[in-house]
């Protein structure tokens, strides 16, 4: 199973096409039984569909529901990493809060948060 929205449409593609075998593209759709909409449909088709033996999503959902499913870590060479950026609208930048708001996401508190659901906070070397 994959998901093909929220933020994922292309992952399965991205990682089944990264050795530029487009066999490998081609078995690997051969094999989604399902494309989810979102995360949260995914979550549900999962649960309800026990003949559902693998589902790629990113590692961030595993964290946030513990016990449904095993997380089984890609090889380093076929994993992928997106970023999760924040930025102002020209409105938004005239808002004391929501100034406030991406300064704390920066913030140590803020970063913490990120890190407690499984994401990277700083650059990779």
């Amino acid at each position: 199973m994959v998901v093909n929205g929220a933020g994922q449409v292309g992952l399965w593609e991205d990682i089944a096409g990264r050795d530029g075998r487009i066999a490998t593209l081609r078995a690997f759709r051969r094999n989604i039984v399902y494309a989810a909409p979102n995360s949260a449909l995914a979550l549900k088709r999962w649960q309800d569909d026990p003949a559902i033996q693998a589902w790629l999503i990113y590692n961030i959902w595993a964290i946030a529901h513990p016990g449904v499913a095993q997380i089984v870590p890609l090889e380093p060479h076929d994993r992928l990493y997106r970023d999760c950026g924040v930025g102002l609208t020209m409105r938004g930048t005239a808002s004391a809060a929501a100034r406030e708001f991406v300064a704390f996401l920066k913030g140590t508190q803020g970063q913490a948060i990120f890190r407690h659901w499984g994401w990277q906070t700083a650059p990779r070397e």
